[in-house]
């Protein structure tokens, strides 16, 4: 676990930070008698209240959640009432909720959603680098001349709920990608709401930490007892049931081929 110094640090000498402690491993490869290689990690289970109940290695090391916390952003819309505001369908609540690979079944859907409650792709700032991630469909384009929209990208969907967001409040869209604009704000309480699911026995709540690694989009990193990545806090959190629920119905809505990117 990893340790902070309690002691002042010596006049002319940096602060000490806190000690790295290297992740236990949870596999171990063999071939043919030969240890080919070995995968290191931490393994933490919690009950709905944050208590530690498992722990494999340090519970308190901080990660990013990646594309895993976009089903706790969509909650901000959700509980601001955009589901029922723009009649939201459930392979919109998958695609809002999770990553997808630029295929066309992706992009038709957030087109319609945009029609329908009148939202401008141009507004749209995830850019298109590297995109769409579907092979067979970025083939496809390069072979018929056509640039990727950002509708392509595997967060235009997570970019959509600032937009919604912003449309449900009356705010201004063309700069939802600023850390300080409301949509981002309503976005990282969100997250950090979900991640805070209470003070248990054992240990204190605590809250995501965001940063900004993007742009236009937050990064948020936490402990893994406080993280929505615990399965009970998942299935428990307030309002979670419905993304969660999109999300395994509408499974070939995103990741690709079926496989859900909400799970990186």
């Amino acid at each position: 676990m990893a340790v902070r110094s309690t002691q002042p640090a010596s006049r002319g000498t940096a602060a000490r930070v806190p000690r790295w402690t290297v992740p236990p491993v949870l596999v171990r490869q063999v071939r043919e008698g030969v240890v080919e290689s070995v995968h290191r990690g931490d393994i933490v289970e919690a009950d709905v209240t944050g208590r530690l109940l498992r722990v494999i290695g340090d519970p308190d090391r901080v990660a990013f959640l990646r594309s895993t916390v976009k089903p706790f952003g969509l909650l901000a819309l959700l509980r601001a009432g955009g589901r029922r505001e723009f009649d939201l369908t459930g392979e919109e609540l998958a695609i809002l909720a999770s990553s997808h690979s630029g295929e066309d079944v992706h992009v038709r859907t957030i087109q319609a959603l945009y029609r329908r409650v009148g939202i401008a792709q141009a507004m749209l700032t995830c850019g298109t680098e590297g995109m769409p991630l579907d092979a067979l469909t970025a083939a496809r384009l390069a072979r018929d001349g056509e640039r990727p929209s950002p509708l392509r990208h595997m967060c235009s969907g997570q970019h959509s709920v600032f937009l919604l967001l912003a449309k449900l409040a009356d705010w201004d869209p063309e700069t939802y990608w600023q850390p300080e604009h409301p949509a981002h704000v309503a976005y990282r309480d969100a997250v950090a709401a979900a991640a805070t699911p209470g003070a248990g026995r054992e240990r204190p709540a605590r809250k995501a930490g965001v940063t900004s690694s993007s742009p236009s989009a937050p990064a948020a990193a936490m402990p893994a007892p406080s993280g929505p990545i615990v399965v009970p806090v998942v299935d428990a959190a307030p309002g979670f049931v419905t993304p969660a629920a999109s999300c395994r119905a509408q499974s070939r809505k995103i990741g690709h081929w079926g496989k859900s990117a909400a799970r990186q």
